[in-house]
């Protein structure tokens, strides 16, 4: 284990010299850190819409707080009219869809789409305007009903009250987002130039109102965007950034060939709870699990065997939410660590010895489950 992860700080030491010798954008010049008063507003609209006083006692304080202002703050007629605009617009991509329209909109207290960017964005790309908003032609009027709900549900005044809860996630988020990352880079090996590259800003928005424990990551007009939604506390970790790392392993097309019939082995048993819903496609699926799985091992550690051990738990808890690959892609791991070499360059034998586990995993089930049935008492 000591020669392991000494191995791994050469490594690392290494990567790290490649990285500061970069002479370009840093991390620093194009991350900022944020939380805008449209996504706000959205989402305390879908919470008033969403939740009635029986849900408020699994929320945390801060949605509780938002909920019964609201609740006091709008009459009953308005509140019904907010629910009925929200049946009419719910879909299972509903929120995700409020979130990205949120962010492409001007701040209150006109809540519009920020066509004059948009349409800069667009005529610098060669892209049409029409087409890359056609995502969002069901929920049009979306933001002139924000733009009211921000006056009729005193939103200046709530925005005010909860600024500690933002300002204290912010100063959460300042300490962590840059290690993070440049652990997230040095792990698979990923330069923190390509990174920059590839990505004109990255705008961090501690999204404390969403659904609990969500994350998303979208590109838009450029910018990255890292929506994260905490569970009971507020917490970072660099899983949007790690789909950007590895996407032209999982989603170039190049390796289908392999990774299909390697979701196929555990599809059938990972139809229950987030993960099929959100991920039906076989592709998104391993992706979502790889990125899990790598994100568990940068955030909780991987340099000690408690580290590891305490990853192996938590990845088996993924396991029976449905990603049901992370345990395996966990073990595959270890001979990546000890090859040297980049995560894009060891995809091709990640994707082999993967594989291998997943077969004896396969047999030694098929095995005892033989076993147990020969056995039985009748």
């Amino acid at each position: 284990m000591k020669t392991r992860y000494a191995l791994f700080l050469i490594l690392a030491a290494i990567t790290a010299a490649a990285v500061n010798s970069y002479s370009g954008a840093r991390l620093e010049d194009k991350i900022s850190i944020t939380s805008p008063r449209a996504l706000f507003t959205s989402y305390a609209f879908i919470t008033i819409a969403k939740f009635d006083s029986i849900n408020t006692e699994r929320m945390i304080p801060l949605k509780q707080f938002v909920w019964h202002h609201l609740d006091r703050t709008l009459s009953e007629s308005y509140k019904k009219e907010i629910r009925e605009v929200y049946d009419s617009l719910e879909n299972r991509m509903f929120e995700y869809n409020a979130a990205v329209l949120a962010v492409l909109c001007t701040e209150p207290p006109e809540i519009t789409l920020d066509m004059k960017r948009i349409t800069a964005y667009c005529e610098e790309t060669g892209k049409d305007p029409a087409k890359l908003l056609s995502c969002f032609d069901s929920m049009k009027g979306l933001p002139g009903v924000l733009t009211e709900f921000y006056v009729k549900a005193r939103i200046p005044f709530l925005w005010e009250q909860v600024q500690p809860w933002y300002e204290q996630a912010i100063t959460i988020y300042q300490k962590k987002v840059f290690s993070m990352t440049r652990d997230a880079l040095h792990y698979v090996k990923y330069s923190e130039a390509e990174l920059c590259e590839k990505l004109n800003d990255i705008v961090i928005i501690p999204h404390l109102i969403g659904r609990r424990g969500n994350a998303f990551g979208p590109t838009w007009l450029g910018v990255k965007y890292d929506i994260h939604t905490p569970w009971s506390r507020v917490s970072y970790s660099p899983h949007e950034f790690i789909h950007n790392m590895i996407e032209a392993e999982t989603r170039s097309g190049i390796y289908d060939h392999a990774i299909i019939p390697l979701v196929n082995t555990i599809w059938d048993s990972s139809t229950t709870a987030s993960a099929r819903k959100y991920y039906p496609d076989k592709i998104a699926f391993f992706d979502e699990c790889l990125v899990r799985t790598l994100d568990h091992v940068v955030t909780e550690g991987y340099h000690t065997s408690s580290q590891q051990s305490k990853v192996a738990r938590m990845l088996v808890s993924q396991s029976k939410r449905g990603y049901v690959l992370c345990p395996a892609m966990h073990k595959a791991l270890g001979l990546y660590e000890a090859s040297g070499k980049t995560f894009s360059e060891y995809f091709p034998e990640y994707l082999k010895t993967l594989s291998e586990i997943l077969t004896s995993t396969t047999r030694s089930k098929k095995t005892a489950f033989k076993y147990s049935t020969s056995t039985a008492v009748p």
